[in-house]
């Protein structure tokens, strides 16, 4: 029963450090100033905090001129790829579809 206690004790040193390590690479920010995620453009970290998002969030800039905040794994993950406005009209996208069609 010793034994147990012992690994039982090594066990839960190991996690705590694995804890503390998987925090110091969550904290480490991923610079994507300057990238291109669709039609958006990363300007600048945002240094606004929303209640419970843990991720990081960049001012973008659309092509259409609209500026946004984007969550960084959004951006990554390629959920988030245009402004809204450009999203409810169709956007470049569409009218790029369309003259692909056309040709």
């Amino acid at each position: 029963m010793s034994g147990t206690v012992g690994q039982t004790m090594v066990h839960q040193d190991c996690i705590k450090q694995i804890k503390r390590l998987w925090g110091d690479l969550m904290n480490t920010l991923i610079d994507l100033t300057g990238q291109r995620f669709g039609h958006l453009k990363v300007i600048e970290y945002s240094k606004r905090k929303t209640k419970g998002c843990q991720n990081t969030q960049w001012l973008c800039q659309c092509d259409c001129g609209n500026f946004l905040i984007v969550r960084s794994d959004n951006l990554r993950k390629g959920r988030t790829t245009q402004c809204s406005e450009c999203r409810k009209s169709g956007g470049m996208r569409s009218v790029f579809v369309k003259d692909v069609m056309l040709k």
